[in-house]
């Protein structure tokens, strides 16, 4: 009787310190897992807009140059209207807008990604710390109201504080745009739907290193991870 009654209390104590916690750190519960978007519960994540994946003079286009990978700059650049289009849309429908930013140091011993696989990379730094290159493009600079979430992993939800930020702001469904589809787009879809986000990644708000390796990359994440819809879509969805 007395290890049931002691039992008892310790399960009682640990729930009113966990929701203490909770209340503290102002955190609402981890969302629960949707079968449906909710728009009206929504975010839009940019995910690593930065200088040095946009912009000619960053890392990416020094690889496309030396030819070690194949050119997408335009392709990147071609997605501001439409990030720009969903901002737009969800502001005016008062739902956040998280800019995700790669973040590291100088070298690279916080970085949550093979970074050794990228030639000369610490010769020429990439997403450095206090860089050009790791400063969001002033095409999506940050307006009153956005979020930046700053990271250093592939993944936004991991190394950052993304998913206690949606947590505050009760969003249990994701609208994902950004670069790249293969990689840093394809796990925060991922690392969102591990969370229990309902998960969007938008067709033409995002790219690759190439059409195929985008398309490849939009093809699982539209069969297993969510939705994969367009900019005109997404914002139909919001009306």
């Amino acid at each position: 009787m007395k290890k049931t009654y002691f039992k008892g209390v310790i399960v009682v104590a640990l729930i009113v310190v966990l929701t203490l916690v909770s209340a503290i750190s102002g955190c609402a519960p981890a969302p629960s897992s949707v079968t449906e978007p909710d728009m009206s519960n929504s975010a839009l994540l940019i995910i690593h807009m930065q200088n040095d994946v946009v912009k000619e003079g960053g890392y990416i286009d020094s690889l496309v140059k030396a030819e070690i990978v194949p050119p997408h700059l335009e392709g990147i650049q071609a997605l501001v209207p439409n990030i720009n289009k969903l901002a737009a849309a969800m502001r005016a429908a008062g739902r956040p807008v998280v800019l995700c930013r790669m973040s590291v140091e100088a070298d690279y011993s916080d970085a949550l990604w093979p970074y050794w696989k990228y030639p000369n990379i610490v010769e020429k730094g990439f997403f450095v710390d206090g860089s050009w290159g790791a400063e969001i493009i002033d095409e999506l600079t940050p307006q009153n109201g956005d979020y930046v979430n700053v990271d250093q992993s592939y993944n936004s939800f991991y190394g950052g504080e993304l998913n206690n930020l949606l947590r505050k702001l009760k969003v249990n469904t994701v609208v994902i745009a950004g670069v790249h589809t293969n990689t840093c787009v394809f796990c925060t879809a991922e690392g969102a739907l591990e969370y229990g986000y309902y998960v969007i990644t938008v067709i033409d708000a995002t790219w690759a290193i190439s059409e195929l390796a985008h398309k490849a990359s939009l093809g699982a994440l539209g069969l297993s991870f969510g939705d994969a819809k367009t900019t005109d879509d997404v914002i139909n969805m919001m009306k």
